[in-house]
């Protein structure tokens, strides 16, 4: 079987071909390489991450280690080694320590290790070298796909085919992220066509181009074994390719087949497994030193994240409670069609016309027998992607990424489907106008290609944002399928940069990794127990109902601060705080269950009023008039408050939530509270109540003291007592972030000559109790009241009271922020002690 391969070419064709390369590869190079630091896409960090470690194991000859589950064990990804895709990674990183003329001395290990664990902290320029190893990986990708594909189709297909997938705008998202999509794109298509290329090459003819390297046909099904070998390092969806891979090896000549065939198909799988194997022995160094206890890890050891879909609902159609349904069947098709172009459209349907209505000249051009066996490569390639879809539909975990190997055989049916549609156009065309034929249908084709680059370049640099406008993608879209991959989050990060105490902001998001690189001040998680001054929501986690499904709707009724909309649709908002806390397990019969809590403000305060809102889930009719009774108790359970309502306010902003007013008497002491809901006999501790001083208290001498920005001295009271010598001061203290050392604090009384007379160190007190720095939460208020005694024989004079912090165990004193002291001390008041008489 085979078509004898002409070895040689003129000279002025070959290298014709070269140039259409480099050009091809300088086109497709150029807009991706442009914004690598613009965002960051959701789980991408912990490849950065990742890619350190484990070329930080291999260069320590601690090949165990070289594996993505033992840098990151506590998220799995389950058979997803991602081998490739690190020392993908890796080697951009390499690049920008051998470019970087700032980097830190040490070696290239040292200089990994600058790639920190807590992914979210990973700076931007880290994003870019390592994302630029992708995007070359990527460009050299579709040189390659045209070289190889040219040989198996018309040139000219072939290059349209490559243009058309290089400016796809879904595919050039993917191409320039740090992630195992992409390289297993890359890995699949190689391999298979190299594999349709070897069984096409019968005898020993090279490919034309690298004639030079004298390639015989069973190299290309060796090199076919290493590229599913690479593909399979990757991740899961290569094994698709083996069952391709096998159908097409039985089934290639047809049906029935003779023994010698059945031998020959099953001796060139077994070459093509046995390379795949090898090739994944070869490039993971953790099977080399470990390989049982690596492949358990793979195998076993699964995590779920934020692209988490496990929802019990078989619903096709949203509701409120589902904003997005399963689709089931319909998940691939459904979200391919809003990531799809007009291109890519017409191409198919001029793909299924041709083979419709007959345009194709003879059922030889089905074979392998034509030159090139332009439409047996399509027939294969059409299988292959209808095959991968059809794998891909009965897996546990869905996302449209995993379908991105289909995308480079779907455009090549695409510009088959093209070329012929605009042909058959051109000829009616031509008869009525006086343009040849040919020249429509290249101005047509030009025309498709334009249209194809200005799709990707309108949605730089958020090649995700796309969504096809001819099915009302920005409108429908959002309803229907996930959407949002981390783009916006830079935006609403700037938005808050430009706040002028952006430094003391505190932001809830559910998003570190792809938020806080671009955010200039502190963050916390959302509804944690850690308090914030703005909760940030993602569209992607409203679509995945992320924490509770109630989480929205209760937002939703409130007016954000700011959103942020990119080609028409909503992707972040920023709402005040406190956070809204999350309660787990509190269910209270007939499907009542209590989702979270909210104060009005993030603490009660003694002697105040505190407006609890409680978020319920799966109320009816029946239970949202039930009687519930909110309780703040202390360990001796004294009810301090106690409020009785309805589960629901009718009057309230959102048909989720209920109100209820705590009068907290003024001599409740600070503390956190146990939170008692009940309805009927059930009761359940909903969490804890904080009650904190959030008003400043009132002080004779203001100051604006910033120990060390942890800390801030905002007044102070000094007034003498009955006792001479001995004086009573008042600090008032404000924390400014979480302190993980307990500082201890000072009060030194000093004479002009800087001589100390009188000197008080401890730990801040608060109503007489000791209130370590490690307590304290930002935003809340301590009164500190000191009995400062001077020495008996100090002299008559001045004093001057200076206030100080410093850390015990090392002895080392805050820094006093904003000025030159040196001694990082802050002047409360001067003293006098009168003459004696």
């Amino acid at each position: 079987m085979g078509k004898q391969v002409e070895t040689t070419l003129p000279g002025q064709k070959n290298l014709s071909v070269w140039l259409i390369s480099l050009v091809l590869f300088t086109v497709v190079l150029t807009p991706r390489v442009m914004g690598l630091d613009s965002f960051v896409a959701i789980d991408e960090a912990r490849w950065v991450y990742r890619s350190a470690f484990f070329w930080r194991a291999v260069l320590a000859g601690d090949f165990a280690q070289a594996s993505a589950e033992a840098a990151t064990p506590d998220v799995g990804e389950t058979f997803a080694s991602g081998v490739p895709a690190m020392w993908l990674g890796g080697l951009g990183l390499t690049a920008k320590y051998w470019l970087d003329a700032d980097r830190p001395a040490g070696n290239l290990s040292d200089y990994l290790a600058l790639v920190p664990e807590k992914t979210e902290r990973i700076s931007l320029d880290f994003y870019a070298w390592t994302r630029l190893a992708f995007v070359l990986w990527t460009s050299l990708f579709v040189v390659a796909f045209y070289l190889l594909l040219r040989q198996l189709v018309e040139p000219s297909i072939a290059l349209l085919a490559a243009l058309l997938l290089a400016f796809d705008p879904f595919f050039m998202g993917l191409s320039r992220l740090v992630h195992n999509d992409l390289t297993v794109c890359v890995a699949i298509n190689l391999s298979l066509l190299t594999l349709l290329y070897y069984r096409w090459c019968s005898g020993g003819q090279t490919l034309e181009v690298f004639k030079t390297f004298r390639i015989w046909s069973m190299g290309w099904l060796l090199l076919a074994g290493v590229w599913g070998g690479l593909a399979l390092a990757t991740k899961p969806t290569a094994l698709y390719l083996f069952v391709f891979v096998v159908f097409f090896l039985l089934f290639e000549s047809g049906w029935p087949r003779r023994w010698v065939e059945w031998r020959q198909a099953m001796i060139e799988g077994i070459i093509f497994g046995a390379v795949a194997l090898v090739t994944v022995m070869a490039v993971w160094p953790a099977l080399w030193a470990a390989p049982v206890e690596t492949l358990q890890l793979v195998l076993f050891h699964s995590g779920s994240g934020f692209e988490s879909l496990d929802d019990p609902s078989p619903s096709l159609l949203p509701y409120p409670d589902n904003p997005v349904p399963q689709l089931g069947f319909l998940f691939y098709p459904t979200n391919w069609i809003f990531k799809s172009t007009l291109p890519l459209w017409l191409g198919l349907i001029g793909f299924i016309a041709a083979v419709k209505w007959g345009w194709f000249k003879s059922p030889r051009e089905l074979s392998a027998e034509s030159t090139p066996p332009t439409m047996w490569t399509v027939k294969w390639l059409a299988i292959f992607v209808v095959l991968f879809y059809l794998l891909l539909i009965p897996a546990d975990t869905r996302d449209l990424r995993y379908a991105l190997p289909t995308f480079p055989g779907l455009y090549v049916l695409a510009a088959v489907g093209i070329v012929g549609l605009m042909e058959k156009l051109s000829l009616k065309l031509a008869g009525a106008t006086r343009l040849a034929g040919r020249s429509w249908a290249r101005l047509a084709i030009g025309l498709l290609l334009v249209i194809q680059v200005v799709l990707g370049a309108l949605y730089f640099p958020y090649y995700f944002n796309y969504l096809n406008p001819l099915v009302g993608g920005p409108w429908l879209a959002p309803h229907l399928i996930k959407v949002g991959a981390g783009e916006g989050l830079d935006h609403m990060a700037y938005y808050l940069n430009q706040k002028p105490n952006v430094a003391d902001l505190t932001v809830a998001t559910s998003l570190w990794d792809t938020f806080v690189p671009f955010y200039q001040g502190r963050y916390t998680k959302a509804h944690y127990d850690d308090e914030a001054d703005y909760i940030l929501i993602y569209l992607r986690q409203i679509q995945n109902r992320n924490p509770f499904p109630e989480f929205w709707p209760y937002f939703a009724a409130r007016t954000p601060e700011h959103v942020v909309r990119l080609n028409g649709v909503d992707y972040a908002w920023l709402y005040p705080g406190p956070q809204l806390r999350e309660v787990h397990g509190a269910n209270f019969g007939n499907g009542l269950v209590l989702r979270g809590y909210r104060l009005d403000r993030w603490a009660a305060q003694p002697g105040q009023v505190a407006i609890l809102t409680l978020v319920w889930g799966d109320t009816t009719p029946n239970t949202a008039g039930q009687v519930v009774k909110v309780t703040l108790n202390d360990e001796s359970n004294h009810v301090w408050a106690e409020e009785i309502g309805p589960v629901l306010d009718p009057n309230g902003p959102s048909a989720v939530e209920g109100h209820y007013r705590l009068d907290l008497p003024a001599d409740i002491a600070r503390g956190d509270y146990p939170l008692i809901v009940s309805v009927d006999d059930i009761s359940y501790q909903a969490g804890t109540l904080p009650v904190r001083a959030l008003d400043q208290p009132a002080a004779r001498i203001p100051l604006s003291a910033n120990f060390g920005d942890v800390m801030l001295l905002a007044g102070a009271d000094v007034k003498s007592t009955n006792n001479p010598g001995t004086f009573e001061i008042k600090l008032v203290w404000q924390a400014r972030q979480r302190m993980s050392l307990s500082y201890t604090m000072f009060v030194h009384a000093v004479d002009t000559r800087g001589t100390i007379w009188g000197q008080i160190d401890r730990i801040p007190h608060l109503n007489g109790s000791e209130l370590p720095t490690t307590q304290w939460q930002p935003g809340e208020w301590v009164m500190d009241t000191i009995q400062l005694t001077l020495k008996p024989n100090s002299p008559a004079g001045t004093y001057n009271l200076l206030v100080g912090v410093y850390d015990a165990q090392t002895g080392m004193r805050l820094p006093l922020m904003g000025g030159n002291n040196a001694e990082n001390v802050v002047k409360l008041a001067s003293i006098t002690i009168p003459v004696k008489q």
